[in-house]
């Protein structure tokens, strides 16, 4: 949004500290960076895509002349039930699945971060074996911050091993 301006940001589950500490992180780096952007509204819902939808309307109402979303839950709404008029918006996100992948490839999102299930899996296992193994687990854990996931990179293999693969059953 280079022309700045004012925006809604769905704060996420409102009973989950990783969404408190994304939108915080979020609202931190626009204050600090990006003063030409407004955050109007950060409503936060549980984790129900109908009440968030809710809240975004009741948000919008507010503050009709919106010219962003951002979002720390990828559905949290889910893109497609954005009212007509706002479709065209810039909206972030954060988290990715076969619906996400579908918003960002139609243009309702336009990019989103993933959560890397992929290489935090590597982390996982790791650990398990290290404590099958008698080791210690290590109190954190770091990986490297992935790129945002766009339109251009939609069909990239970084993107695919985000999802579980095709046939996947838990």
């Amino acid at each position: 949004v280079p022309d700045g301006g004012q925006g809604i940001l769905m704060a996420g589950p409102s009973n989950a500290t990783w969404s408190r500490k994304r939108a915080e992180g979020f609202k931190d780096q626009v204050a600090s960076e990006h003063d030409n952007l407004e955050i109007v509204a950060s409503p936060t819902s549980l984790v129900d895509p109908g009440e968030a939808l809710t809240k975004f309307n009741n948000a919008l109402s507010a503050s009709p002349d919106i010219k962003w979303i951002a979002s720390v839950d990828y559905s949290l709404p889910v893109p497609q039930s954005i009212p007509e008029r706002y479709k065209g918006l810039p909206y972030v996100t954060m988290g990715f699945d076969p619906n996400l992948k579908e918003a960002v490839g139609n243009g309702l999102v336009n990019s989103t971060l993933p959560t890397d299930a992929y290489y935090m899996g590597y982390v996982g296992v790791g650990t398990v074996v290290s404590l099958l193994n008698g080791d210690t687990a290590d109190k954190f854990n770091c990986q490297p911050f992935s790129p945002a996931i766009t339109k251009e990179n939609l069909d990239s293999p970084f993107v695919e091993r985000q999802l579980y693969p095709e046939g996947f059953k838990a």
